[in-house]
């Protein structure tokens, strides 16, 4: 007999059930400068970016407890209930819903499967990249029941909605009380934070314009270091295109604690000195160029703000000729600056990067990026590494489209770090790569005496 995980979704199935919401503040509205980038990454990669996963539920709770905890939930966040409304000539708007339904399916387990895995299968089949941004709501939601019992909930939304830390904001400011706890939603206190809508009204108002214009002449200024070629000629471009590795480093990990202590520094610069270290040498070319993924909410009212607002800025990074400590002093002013001017309208920056590259006559390439997607807490010494093996895990490879160089750092639970890179073979290829970590790994090795 099939277990549930050889069983198509569908089949296991029980029923969906409707959950209504009722909210404040519908209407049609521009995107925000977050929304307007995370878009135009999720157009360019031909997914919806989905954001989120199973999370284990506490015994107590009835399917109506959790369908009143979803409806509050989305009554309360503008975000979750905005769809895309596409208009004649490409523009792209959103349309939050003030009362509506969102489905959320109801899986039932055979009584000898296992709930944790019929979750983890659900997740999976959440994030197949078909999406109906015009008419679904920003987000796919499911419980997986066993044996009369709801023990997971599934929730995956889409990154227009969401970014990473407001996802965790989300469950910070009552979803994870409602759904963990007997709290009632009436007694949940209510935090006043900057959602989407709220952001364009000041991003189009004068405050938000003169920002914009302060933030552009920042860019401007950068762009005159940028050279034009970002990666040389490459005969090695693979099929699929787009490659993906996961290096796991305890060694790495020693060292970055080392350096960050003995320079009073943030671990995530040495991270960025290193890696730009490492790209220059794979490359041979610099300075180093990323756009840092800024999360910006340390800006007034973004804090707690259920929205997507991460947005990335250019960091330059002259590597050549100096010692480590060196590099590592102009990262730190670097990205102090690119976090302070991470938080712009993507559309007219474009539109200036094009113009600029025209007089120039070149086209000024800023396709690499870096992101420390470590959580704060995860962000300190003192943990252990399970094994002071560094490994190198390859794939899964894809021909879906992807920028040419993405260092992200991982969160984990021990201690390593964890360095992912995906790349277009096409400019940034197996060699570059194999360069790249082993550079890295070197560089902070070899500026921790280690």
């Amino acid at each position: 007999m099939p277990s549930d995980l050889d069983r198509p979704l569908a089949e296991t199935v029980t029923s969906t059930v409707m959950v209504p919401f009722e909210g404040t503040g519908g209407g049609v509205a521009e995107l925000s400068w977050g929304q307007a980038e995370i878009w135009t990454t999720i157009v360019h990669q031909e997914s919806w970016m989905p954001i989120g996963g199973p999370a284990e539920l506490p015994l107590a709770k009835t399917l109506d407890e959790i369908v009143a905890a979803l409806g509050w939930m989305l009554g309360r966040h503008r975000a979750l209930r905005a769809r895309m409304r596409f208009e004649p000539g490409g523009g792209v708007r959103q349309e939050v819903a003030g009362r509506g339904e969102a489905p959320l399916l109801v899986v039932d387990v055979a009584d000898d499967g296992d709930p944790a895995r019929v979750a983890a299968d659900v997740d999976a089949e959440f994030r197949r990249p078909d999406f109906d941004h015009e008419h679904d709501f920003p987000l796919r939601m499911a419980v997986v029941r066993h044996r009369g019992v709801l023990t997971h909930l599934v929730i995956e939304f889409c990154h227009v909605a969401v970014d990473g830390d407001g996802m965790v904001a989300l469950f910070r400011t009552g979803l994870g009380e409602l759904l963990l706890t007997d709290v009632d939603a009436a007694a949940l206190p209510v935090t006043h934070t900057l959602d989407p809508v709220d952001q364009v009204d000041w991003q189009r108002g004068p405050a938000g314009r003169r920002h914009n214009l302060a933030v552009q002449r920042y860019w401007s200024r950068q762009l005159a270091r940028v050279p034009a070629g970002r990666f040389g000629p490459t005969d090695d471009e693979r099929r699929p295109r787009h490659w993906l590795a996961v290096m796991r480093s305890p060694a790495a990990y020693r060292a970055m604690w080392s350096i960050a202590t003995r320079a009073a520094v943030d671990s995530s610069t040495v991270l960025l000195a290193a890696a730009a270290t490492a790209t220059v040498r794979a490359t041979g070319r610099g300075p180093a160029v990323f756009q840092i993924v800024v999360g910006n909410r340390f800006r007034p009212g973004l804090a707690d703000s259920v929205s997507a607002i991460a947005q990335s800025c250019v960091c330059v990074i002259d590597v050549a000729d100096v010692a480590f400590d060196e590099v590592l002093a102009r990262a730190t002013r670097s990205a102090r600056n690119a976090y302070l001017n991470g938080y712009f309208d993507r559309g007219q920056m474009e539109t200036m990067i094009a113009k600029l590259g025209a007089e120039r006559g070149e086209h000024i390439d800023l396709t690499c990026f870096f992101n420390d997607r470590r959580a704060p807490a995860n962000r300190e010494p003192g943990r252990t590494a399970p094994t002071d093996e560094t490994t190198i895990t390859w794939g899964p490879h894809s021909d879906t489209p992807f920028e040419p160089l993405f260092v992200h750092f991982n969160d984990t639970a021990d201690a390593v770090v964890e360095l992912q890179l995906e790349v277009d073979t096409r400019y940034f290829p197996p060699a570059h790569m194999e360069t790249f970590m082993r550079e890295f790994q070197a560089t902070l090795l070899a500026a921790a005496g280690l």
